[in-house]
């Protein structure tokens, strides 16, 4: 069993010798059909040679040892080259002039004529129809001029009326069976690749509607990305909208709360004013008192803005004067006195 096996790897190895992968499936089918042809041929070429020095066929022995050799050099020739459109003519022709020679010879006995049999199988396979029908009918014209000449000259008898009856339509049905088999195979390769072909567009059609299809499937990724990061922007600022808010009406309310304390502030000091002459001591602190409710309340009146609830008032300032209210005010007064050793020098234009 093991020895079938590799037997049978080595003859797959054979069949495919000289095989590219730049060979289609018709180049590979001739490669594995010429390998076949070479290997039994050679096999049969030189046994029968062998048996033709035996029975001191020698002229016959020499021819299939010469062919055998042709076809083993061919065989060389395409398993290092991959050749086979030379080495299908080349064989086709050397393979024409032997078995011209068989049939003129007659080989052992009259028998070589059955070789010629098995041209029209090779030559079709080989060479397609066209140059395989002219190749067999080459052959088959010079057997006929061999049987023409050998049947009305009586010098020669190498064959007889008889053959030539059962040899002609014999050789023609062959031909024409061959010729029918190797047609189907033809038109069904055609029809295999025409279908192939029109696949292959399918293919590439449906490849093409998948690429616009992932490229546009990627554009509304792309954009849901950018509809949802601007979603998340947009509630970012409603949040942040919503905070001030709250926090406006948090203002507002204390805003308001503060009013309500400040408004005994800023107006009984200008009662108790009325009611104080002009030199007494406690004038002094009741308008600071004043001014500070009255800076107190100013502040509260930003805090009504801020809440979108109060009057935005707006009016020239002069710096100067704010900076000498300020270093009149009790705070300024505390800072320095927390700080003896820092000395401020006013120096405005």
């Amino acid at each position: 069993m093991k020895f079938i096996t590799q037997l049978f790897q080595f003859c797959k190895r054979i069949a495919a010798s000289g095989v590219r992968d730049t060979h289609d499936s018709e180049s590979r089918r001739k490669i594995y059909l010429l390998n076949t042809f070479f290997s039994t041929g050679i096999i049969c070429l030189f046994g029968l040679g062998s048996v033709a020095f035996y029975q001191k066929a020698y002229l016959l022995g020499f021819a299939d040892l010469a062919i055998a050799s042709v076809l083993l050099s061919l065989l060389f020739y395409l398993r290092h080259s991959g050749n086979q459109v030379f080495c299908s003519y080349a064989s086709a022709a050397i393979i024409n002039i032997f078995y011209c020679f068989l049939f003129i010879t007659g080989g052992v006995n009259g028998t070589a004529f059955v070789w010629l049999y098995t041209y029209p199988i090779m030559t079709l396979f080989l060479l397609g129809l066209f140059w395989g029908t002219i190749a067999t009918l080459v052959l088959f014209s010079f057997t006929l001029f061999v049987l023409t000449n050998d049947l009305f000259t009586p010098s020669i008898d190498l064959y007889s009326f008889s053959f030539a009856v059962r040899y002609i339509p014999s050789f023609l049905i062959i031909l024409g069976f061959t010729f029918f088999i190797e047609k189907s195979r033809s038109n069904a390769q055609a029809a295999l690749v025409k279908e192939q072909d029109k696949l292959e567009y399918r293919v590439a059609e449906r490849t093409k509607e998948l690429v616009e299809a992932n490229k546009q499937l990627q554009e509304e990724i792309e954009d849901r990305k950018k509809a949802e990061k601007e979603r998340n922007q947009l509630q970012g600022e409603l949040l942040r909208a919503q905070k001030m808010e709250v926090l406006g009406r948090l203002a507002g309310g204390v805003a308001h709360d503060l009013n309500n304390v400040l408004s005994g502030i800023v107006s009984y000091p200008d009662f108790l004013l009325l009611d104080l002459p002009d030199d007494s001591h406690l004038r002094g602190p009741l308008e600071t008192i004043k001014n500070s409710g009255e800076r107190a309340a100013a502040i509260v009146q930003d805090l009504l803005t801020l809440a979108r609830r109060g009057v935005t008032v707006k009016k020239p300032l002069s710096l100067n004067g704010i900076l000498h209210e300020y270093c009149a005010s009790p705070e300024y007064t505390q800072l320095c006195a927390l700080h003896p050793d820092i000395s401020v020098v006013l120096d405005l234009d």
